[in-house]
């Protein structure tokens, strides 16, 4: 029973610990557009998004290591890519949005998915 039990809840928790990076991208994403609306521009910078760190940032959990990508200066695309216990999520290695709204995914082979989001 364990051993069918087991790897059925290992991947149940990898699952709705998806919901901690969709979650994460849509807040950053939020205030992008504040920042937009004040500045003319987007950022890639985490502390002018009222952040302690300007590289990248890590979700609630620490289930997620997130990064900015804006170049130029009128677009963005935030990424999450699995860390620590989620990197064995191997169907959905990281999360991508964009400032258009596109919402994409990866998986450990690099190939992009549409299950995840």
């Amino acid at each position: 029973l364990m051993a069918i039990g087991l790897p059925q809840f290992t991947e149940y928790k990898k699952k709705s610990r998806r919901s901690e990076a969709t979650s994460a991208l849509m807040q950053i994403a939020a205030q992008q557009e504040q920042f937009f609306m004040d500045n003319r521009s987007y950022t890639g910078n985490f502390t002018q998004l009222g952040y302690p760190v300007a590289g990248s940032v890590t979700t609630e959990n620490g289930f997620y290591s997130i990064t900015i990508s804006a170049a130029p200066v009128y677009s963005y695309t935030l990424t999450a890519t699995a860390q620590d216990d989620q990197a064995g999520d191997t169907a959905c290695k990281a999360f991508t949005l964009t400032n258009q709204g596109t919402k994409g995914a990866i998986d450990s082979a690099n190939a992009a998915t549409d299950a995840c989001w």
